[in-house]
């Protein structure tokens, strides 16, 4: 079948069990992945360079290494028959404004069971050890048996740029990769070391969900991720979806981590996870490549999603449009964010000029998502609401606790930014000026942070 689409999603999976009645939806199963490798790209000046240590080789001879058990429920996905023609359709929707015709085919592969809570607080542990690459010189991993770290890691906690680890199962049927989310400096950030993923965690969480570029004028020496405002509350549609593009964004680095083990592992299916910035990037890169994945306190993605042109299947209701209301197009059955209703950051609260994001820097001024959410109602526990409640820390706490897991349903009615105006605006001759202004003392800001 045919149709016509202005968004669409890429799956290239191969099924992680056997053929025949263990591929019936709904079965379930545990799978126990093995710490395979760490990968970074470790520099803005060189974006493509993708450093990967085998981590195989510090296993010891008689351990099975480092592991994440994990439940799963086979789940049908969509994929695009031909992923060249996604690519095409895809950038013709980004340049052109059109939309191309693709055909579509759906797929049962397994899917992390978000129903179960140990599955869940065994992704967010793997989340939490993506922070803390050197167990061996840090009690703050999670005891992860039969490792043995003294065996060089390969992961250099003092580079820069978007960091991880992969997974597999024992069969290498199916892949576990961990995005590492952002790290922080010292609080008010007013600079940042050479040493630390900070001012490039702050430029992508900028770049992602700001709704335009990132304005914070009394934090101008942190400098901006791109220079798309054309004055008040108009902003540069092309420019935005541009700079998302760029090769030094973390978007770019993970797409070509995601292409990098496709190819190494050419008969995986993988899942994808991650917290904050690390579970956003998961959840586009699971949108881009149709990959079941699971967020933890991830800043709101949609936003982001559409500036990237990421396309998704189109809904299917199993009975008729009339007694069945199509599903809206965000609602990705295989992306799942698990976070609480004390997080500012992950609810798209933490805005305004007065936000402590905005004071330390930071537009988190997203509030939509692409997926279905489980939200966690810890205000009724006793929980403070504050940057506190957004640490894996606290997730971890949480899912610990013997409760129930809360039904992962779509995000109500949402919009994002509906103060600004998008479109191609010419700038002033004014606007110009500051722009230049400000390149200028971004550079000062940027020289003194190396």
């Amino acid at each position: 079948m045919k149709i016509s689409i202005a968004r669409g999603l890429l799956l290239i999976l191969v099924c992680a069990l056997p053929c025949g009645a263990e591929k019936a939806l709904g079965n379930v199963g545990t799978i126990s992945f093995t710490l395979t490798a760490s990968w970074t790209f470790p520099s803005p000046e060189e974006p493509a360079l993708l450093l990967v240590a085998d981590t195989k080789r510090g296993l010891s001879e008689s351990s099975q290494g480092a592991s994440v058990n994990a439940r799963f429920r086979v789940t049908e996905i969509q994929q695009p028959v031909d992923p060249k023609e996604y690519e095409t359709a895809r950038f013709t929707s980004m340049s052109k404004q059109q939309s191309l015709r693709i055909d579509w085919e759906t797929m049962a592969i397994p899917a992390p069971d978000v129903s179960d809570r140990s599955t869940l607080l065994n992704l967010a542990r793997a989340s939490w050890d993506a922070y803390h690459p050197m167990p061996e010189a840090s009690a703050k991993w999670y005891p992860l048996e039969g490792f043995n770290w003294s065996v060089p890691f390969g992961w250099n906690p003092g580079g820069d740029g978007l960091k991880g680890h992969l997974f597999l199962s024992p069969d290498n049927a199916t892949g576990l990769i961990v995005f590492k989310g952002t790290t922080l400096s010292e609080w008010p950030i007013p600079s940042d070391s050479k040493n630390s993923t900070s001012r490039r965690d702050r430029i992508n969480n900028n770049l992602l969900f700001s709704c335009c570029c990132a304005t914070v004028p009394w934090r101008i020496e942190l400098g901006h991720p791109c220079d798309c405002n054309a004055g008040g509350n108009k902003c540069q549609s092309s420019c935005l979806s541009n700079a998302l593009h760029d090769d030094s964004t973390y978007y770019t680095s993970a797409e070509n981590v995601v292409k990098h083990f496709r190819e190494s592992y050419p008969h995986t299916s993988f899942w994808l996870t991650g917290h904050s910035l690390g579970g956003s990037i998961a959840s586009l890169i699971g949108q881009r490549f149709g990959y079941p994945t699971v967020t933890f306190e991830a800043p709101p993605e949609r936003l982001a999603a559409t500036r990237l042109h990421l396309l998704v299947p189109p809904p299917a209701p199993t009975l008729p449009t009339a007694q069945v209301p199509l599903r809206p197009w965000y609602d990705v059955a295989h992306i799942t964010h698990m976070y609480n209703n004390a997080d500012p950051i992950a609810q798209g609260n933490c805005t305004g000029v007065l936000s402590p994001c905005a004071q330390a820097g930071y537009a988190v001024e997203s509030k939509c998502r692409v997926g279905r959410n489980i939200v966690y109602d810890v205000l009724k526990k006793g929980w403070d609401w504050g940057f506190l409640s957004h640490r894996i820390a606290s997730v971890i706490s949480l899912l610990e606790e013997d409760l129930p897991v809360p039904e992962a349903v779509v995000q109500d009615q949402c919009e994002d930014c509906t103060s600004w105006e998008y479109g191609d605006f010419p700038d002033s001759f004014w606007h110009k000026l500051w722009k230049a202004i400000r390149r200028h003392l971004s550079r000062g800001g940027e020289r003194e942070a190396h």
